[in-house]
């Protein structure tokens, strides 16, 4: 999420953001890997399909340095734990 959030930021989320109003697009979020259980992830709301699920995308531009739906797919908003709120 470079050069929002680097490696070591602290981040505080808001688990229940998303229990009535689905995410925005630009909302920062805090999700599980979806092939990797013990791996967590920050990133941004790009895009909403008409199915239902999220095109997540880290802040830098180069595809290559980040995790994000560009390698993993679409993600099911059931991944998320919460809305990130701020950086401690």
């Amino acid at each position: 999420m470079t050069p929002t959030l680097v490696n070591g930021d602290t981040v505080v989320i808001t688990p229940k953001a998303y229990q009535s109003t689905p995410p925005a697009i630009g909302d920062l979020v805090y999700a599980r890997h979806p092939f990797k259980t013990d791996v967590r992830l920050v990133k941004r709301v790009h895009a909403l399909s008409d199915d239902g699920l999220l095109d997540l995308r880290g802040d830098n531009t180069d595809a290559l340095s980040s995790t994000d739906s560009r390698s993993l797919g679409k993600l099911s908003p059931s991944l998320l734990f919460g809305q990130v709120i701020a950086k401690l």
